[in-house]
């Protein structure tokens, strides 16, 4: 599953501020979860992958009203946008499934239109890199920390943005975080006993009790 891998190098490099931020938290059992932790827990992998695959299967493309229901519309220039391809680098189905994995994970999968008319790109977004700021006038906007520009804070408008909302708006690893964080923890537990060859490492004795 390709998008998945997007997915994971969505974030910023290593040594961004972004590590050092609140957004992947803490489980009860100790383990930090956040997208690139949750995805490596083969259950999650697998349901994210099942999802978001089969959404990303699904043509998408425009249709026009008619007197009587509706008819496709293949000559429309957004057309082969969403029925082949959103950008330079993705087909439909990557885009799709990137955006539904994000959507699962994250609660939204987001993307900025780029551009204008036959031109534009839909070019999907780090959700956790972007957090609302709106204007004085209420007007909806937002700031981007794009990791392709070293982390440098652009500001978007609400009306550039394709917005992927998952159940309620709110992400498994949200919802779920407590649980994801048990099995990475026994995960992490498991591996490190069979790494060492799942041998005890000493013996309690006490002495003898004649009766």
């Amino acid at each position: 599953m390709q998008s998945l891998g997007r997915v994971l190098a969505a974030g910023p490099p290593a040594g961004d501020d972004y590590w050092y931020e609140p957004r992947g938290m803490a489980s009860t059992a100790g383990a930090r979860v956040d997208m690139s932790s949750a995805i490596t827990w083969s259950g999650m992998w697998a349901a994210v992958s099942y999802v978001s695959e089969d959404i990303g299967k699904v043509p998408i493309g425009m249709f026009e009203r008619v007197k009587r229901g509706k008819r496709a519309a293949p000559d429309h220039w957004l057309h082969d946008k969403l029925h082949d391809q959103p950008n330079s680098t993705q087909t439909a189905f990557d885009f799709f499934e990137m955006m539904t994995a994000f959507a699962l994970l994250r609660g939204a999968g987001i993307a900025e239109q780029r551009g204008v008319g036959r031109a534009m790109e839909i070019v999907p977004l780090a959700p956790d890199l972007l957090s609302p700021n709106p204007s004085t006038s209420g007007a909806l906007r937002y700031d981007y920390r794009d990791p392709l520009k070293r982390g440098v804070v652009r500001t978007i408008l609400g009306e550039d943005l394709v917005i992927l909302r998952g159940r309620l708006s709110r992400g498994i690893i949200d919802v779920a975080r407590d649980s994801i964080g048990l099995q990475l923890t026994l995960q992490r537990s498991a591996g490190f006993m069979f790494s060492r060859g799942a041998r005890h490492q000493g013996v309690v004795t006490r002495p003898a009790v004649m009766l």
